[in-house]
């Protein structure tokens, strides 16, 4: 069965932009939506006041061919 939700986890470096991590697909948005949120809590710069340097996160679920 196709998986057609997926989760796009990025790095980002000042100085040098984003790049794409890896690509996690899901049978649902549901799904999607708890790996984001799993992941991204996981981060522990992330929610601070000033953006970091450096860090990593999981971009919100995007359904494939939208």
């Amino acid at each position: 069965m196709k998986k057609p939700w997926k989760v796009d986890v990025i790095e980002s470096e000042r100085g040098w932009g984003q790049s794409l991590i890896k690509t996690e697909r899901f049978h649902t948005y549901e799904e999607a939506e708890g790996f984001m949120t799993d992941f991204n809590s996981s981060e522990e710069t992330l929610g601070q006041d000033e953006v970091p340097d450096y860090y990593i996160k999981a971009l919100p679920p995007v359904k494939e061919g939208t």
